[in-house]
C-alpha cells in the first residue's frame, strides 16, 4: 500500500484517536488500582521540582567571614557581562580605599550566562538555583539592588530552592 492510502485508512478508521483514548484509559485504570504510584502532574506549590546542578538562577552577593561584602568594586563583572545588566557603584572610603556603595543587576537584561560568576576574582557574585522569580505587579522588582542580593547570599545552604523577599 502507498503512504497516501495508509494515511487515508487511518483517518477514516480513527486509529490514532483510539490509541490516544486507550492510553488515557490505561492511566486512569492504573490511578484507581495504585493511586500513589501514578503521578501524571506534580502538585507544584506543595511539591517543587529540584533544580538541575548546572542551573543558573537568581544572583547572590556573598559576605566574608567578618560579615563585610566580598565585592571590592573592581568592575570586572560589569565589563564581562555581554548584556550590560550589572552596575557597580563605588565610593572612596575613610582610608582612601574603594568601597562598594551599590550593586545592581537588571534581571530583564541578564541572560544568566554566568560570566560574572566566573570572572569575579573574589568570588563575590554567584548564580544560585533559585528559579521562582516571577512577579507581574511591579517591574521595579526586577532591578535587584545590593540589599536583595545580599539577602539571597545570606541564605544557607546557598543552592536552596526558596527565599522570602
Amino acid at each position: 500500500m502507498s503512504g497516501r492510502l495508509k494515511r487515508f485508512i487511518r483517518t477514516i478508521t480513527l486509529i490514532d484517536l483510539l490509541k490516544g483514548l486507550a492510553l488515557t484509559g490505561s492511566v486512569w485504570v492504573r490511578s484507581i488500582i495504585t493511586p500513589s504510584q501514578v503521578l501524571v502532574t506534580r502538585p507544584y506549590p506543595e511539591v517543587k521540582r529540584p533544580a538541575f546542578p548546572a542551573f543558573k538562577g537568581h544572583h547572590a552577593l556573598l559576605r566574608k567571614e567578618d560579615g563585610s561584602i566580598r565585592c571590592v568594586g573592581c568592575g570586572i563583572c560589569v565589563g564581562i557581562c555581554p548584556a550590560k545588566a550589572i552596575s557597580v557603584y563605588t565610593e572612596e572610603g575613610e582610608h582612601h580605599e574603594k568601597v562598594v556603595s551599590g550593586y545592581e543587576i537588571n534581571a530583564f537584561r541578564c541572560i544568566y550566562c554566568g560570566f560574572c560568576q566566573e570572572a569575579c576574582p573574589k568570588d563575590a557574585i554567584v548564580l544560585t538555583r533559585l528559579y521562582e522569580m516571577a512577579d507581574y505587579d511591579d517591574r521595579g522588582l526586577y532591578t535587584w539592588k545590593m540589599d536583595r542580593l545580599l539577602k539571597v547570599g545570606d541564605k544557607k545552604p546557598l543552592f536552596r530552592d526558596e527565599v522570602d523577599f
